[in-house]
């Protein structure tokens, strides 16, 4: 099981499988994995998105404010056209 570190910052660690390089972000190899890793960092409001310079590869990151505060949603913002992304 995954362990989170308890300073506070809720991250989630065990889940992803390596780094990329150009973000500097942790990659997870699978959307549902890059999920379940969001879902579980409590209070973060995280999302998954494709990694633009590695195939198949996801990260995760924080949602915008619009879509926090119900303003618009993801789609709109993000929509590029790709039904698995």
């Amino acid at each position: 099981m995954a362990s989170r570190d308890h300073t506070g910052a809720g991250r989630v660690s065990g889940w992803h499988d390596s780094s990329c390089a150009v973000h500097r972000k942790r990659l997870y190899a699978s959307r549902a994995r890059a999920r379940k890793a969001a879902r579980h960092a409590h209070g973060e409001h995280l999302r998954e998105y494709r990694c633009d310079q590695q195939d198949d590869m996801w990260h995760i990151g924080h949602l915008p404010a619009d879509v926090r505060q119900g303003r618009r949603t993801a789609r709109q913002i993000y929509d590029t056209g790709d039904t698995d992304a």
